[in-house]
């Protein structure tokens, strides 16, 4: 850039020196003596000299600034790179408190492990399993040291129950049931995730009659709701003729902080409100809402054994 702007300053000089030579003939037509021509030429090498060292000084100030200007674009970059590492370390903030919060859930879980029974429950040290994976038996957690001591005498092995089980076996201990209600588990102790609920209303369109309900429980219980069926056919309008209850906390409002306790509740609450404005029978939930005279008569005649329509009801008083 600089020896550029040098070239383009020589070639000026030259055009100015030939303006000169072009004067000094004209100085000699007009008389002008020789001394006083060498002496303008003396005075124009040094103004030529002159001006070459304002035109360098004009490149380098050029060069400068174009300097200034590339300075400026890199500190630029390194600002657009500076935001980009900054979102980065927001981005790797967020991930961390989605972390902990992941971890605080967990921690909650393990809090209600130990509400259930598991409070003596704890993780072997790396190196102690490591040595228990070696082990023909497994990892010797206190359950299956339990399995391996009733296996040694000669006795059945113990079956290891599930959170589900264990829930359960709380949820039944803590039942606070109306003497309208009874729960009854048909396969005895061997079986405690299916058993039947009775609701005997003593008020309302069903006084006198006797309901009865399945309950299955899923393992993971109480991560997802008990599936409900209703065994006896009834005439209702919330419950079809297959026995499939319409009661919301068994659907989306469930949540794991329920129990048994509340779903029974929420049963015995069907008999004696039953809602036509939700329906799975909707004869049934127009009668109700359109005459309930009529609904009360078609009841009757369901539960002391008959036809409602062209639908035959078993006896269930």
């Amino acid at each position: 850039m600089a020896e550029m702007n040098t070239s383009q300053s020589h070639v000026h000089n030259c055009e100015l020196y030939k303006v000169f030579v072009m004067k000094v003939d004209e100085l000699h037509s007009m008389g002008v003596s020789s001394e006083d021509i060498d002496e303008l030429r003396s005075k124009n090498k040094a103004l030529c000299a002159k001006l070459a060292n304002v035109e360098d000084a004009r490149a380098q100030a050029v060069f400068k600034v174009t300097k200034s200007e590339t300075i400026w674009k890199m500190c630029a970059q390194a600002q657009r790179k500076a935001e980009v590492c900054e979102d980065m370390v927001h981005a790797k903030y967020r991930e961390l408190t989605e972390s902990l919060a992941e971890l605080s859930k967990a921690k909650d879980l393990l809090a209600n492990l130990g509400a259930l029974g598991l409070r003596d429950y704890k993780p072997l040290p790396p190196a102690d399993y490591k040595k228990c994976k070696r082990s023909k038996h497994g990892p010797t957690y206190p359950e299956k040291q339990r399995e391996l001591a009733a296996n040694s005498n000669g006795k059945p092995p113990v079956k290891k129950q599930s959170a589900g089980e264990l829930r359960l076996h709380k949820d039944v201990s803590e039942l606070n049931l109306p003497k309208t209600c009874s729960i009854s588990f048909p396969d005895g102790k061997d079986d405690l995730m299916n058993f039947e609920v009775t609701i005997r209303p003593d008020e309302g369109y069903y006084l006198g009659g006797a309901f009865v309900f399945s309950f299955q429980i899923a393992p993971i219980y109480p991560h997802e709701a008990p599936k409900v069926k209703c065994k006896t056919k009834v005439y209702h309008p919330n419950i079809d003729l297959e026995g499939n209850v319409c009661l919301n906390i068994l659907r989306e409002d469930w949540k794991p902080v329920l129990n048994i306790n509340t779903i029974i509740y929420g049963l015995y609450h069907l008999f004696t409100e039953p809602n036509h404005e939700d329906p799975l029978n909707p004869d049934a939930a127009s009668v109700l809402r359109d005459n309930p005279k009529l609904f009360e008569s078609n009841v009757r005649r369901a539960m002391i054994g008959g036809y409602v329509g062209q639908t035959f009801f078993p006896r269930c008083i």
